[in-house]
């Protein structure tokens, strides 16, 4: 009896140590596989769970000051990383730390501080009190203080300094406050950046703004003017504005900016279509409207030479 108890304790032993190597596998796999590692415990302040990720999805890392329940859009980041490998960012901030890009519409400052991580000279333009506190966080944890310069507008073809009011509910900028409670609103002060002698050029142009697109083009015409933007990235939204607001986003930036060529991106894989024809960009708005779609899009201005793979684009079978 005493023998066969040792004997099937020494097989629970063996089996224990079999599964050893499997175990160590799982966790090296999850340790890959899970792109967003927290790195600190959360804490609480003004109600909100504050948590810390490091961001790893895309060379080089760094880390992102966010809340709980926040869920990074690592989806929507394959396509644009194939794009950023392709305006070779990195190798660009690296050669000349002076290489420039703008954030507007920073939200969480992702974008941002991954091309400071890049070495770049990054300008945010964020104008939610909360988010901009947690950039701040972000911008002091990845020690990127002579890096990053968190403007404290919003980008707007208003005057320079002129208040406007936005909903906490929905972030979006708000025409009148006579239906809302106060600590339903927030209000901050414009920025229009025809207002400021810009003399360097700016590598890559970031706007993500929820349908007030065509106010920030409108509010940087004379940069474009000056041949001072070579890429562009912005987030096309169909819905909240005029059709013939968005409409005009396309024949605006070719026309009166001096879009060379334009791409759309896959919001979940990595693939790039394009170019746009302007059949494809007439389209753009019914196409999108109709099925509630956000895209990012890539508007080339500068460096015709630039080779970038992407894929023949056909909206019935490419979004699908």
């Amino acid at each position: 009896m005493m023998v066969s108890r040792t004997l099937s304790q020494s097989r629970y032993f063996l089996i224990l140590f079999a599964l050893i190597p499997l175990l160590l596998s799982i966790m090296h796999y999850y340790k890959k596989s899970n792109l967003l590692n927290n790195i600190f415990p959360y804490h609480n302040r003004d109600n909100i769970l504050i948590k810390i990720f490091e961001i790893n999805d895309r060379l080089p890392t760094y880390k992102l000051v966010t809340y709980q329940g926040y869920e990074f859009p690592l989806k929507r980041n394959r396509a644009q990383t194939v794009l950023i490998n392709h305006l070779k960012l990195q190798e660009k901030c690296q050669q000349n730390p002076n290489t420039t890009v703008f954030d507007i519409g920073a939200s969480l400052g992702e974008f941002g501080l991954y091309a400071a991580a890049c070495g770049c000279q990054v300008y945010m333009f964020e104008i939610e009190p909360r988010k901009l506190s947690l950039i701040e966080k972000s911008i002091t944890i990845n020690k990127f203080e002579s890096r990053v310069h968190l403007m404290k507008k919003a980008v707007s073809d208003l005057k320079s300094n002129t208040t406007v009011y936005f909903s906490k509910n929905s972030t979006s900028q708000l025409s009148s406050i006579n239906h809302h409670k106060n600590q339903d609103i927030y209000r901050g002060e414009t920025i229009n950046l025809n207002d400021y002698p810009f003399s360097s050029s700016i590598y890559l142009f970031r706007v993500d703004v929820q349908g007030h697109e065509l106010h920030v083009f409108r509010s940087t015409e004379k940069l474009f003017r000056r041949h001072l933007i070579n890429h562009v990235i912005f987030e096309y939204t169909s819905w909240g504005t005029p059709k013939t607001v968005h409409q005009d986003i396309f024949q605006y930036m070719k026309l009166i900016l001096g879009a060379k060529t334009f791409y759309a991106l896959h919001p979940k894989e990595p693939i790039i279509y394009g170019p746009l024809n302007d059949n494809d960009l007439n389209e753009f708005y019914s196409q999108h409207h109709q099925q509630h779609l956000q895209r990012d899009v890539y508007a080339l201005f500068k460096d015709e030479q630039l080779s970038i793979s992407a894929s023949p684009y056909n909206f019935s079978s490419s979004f699908k």
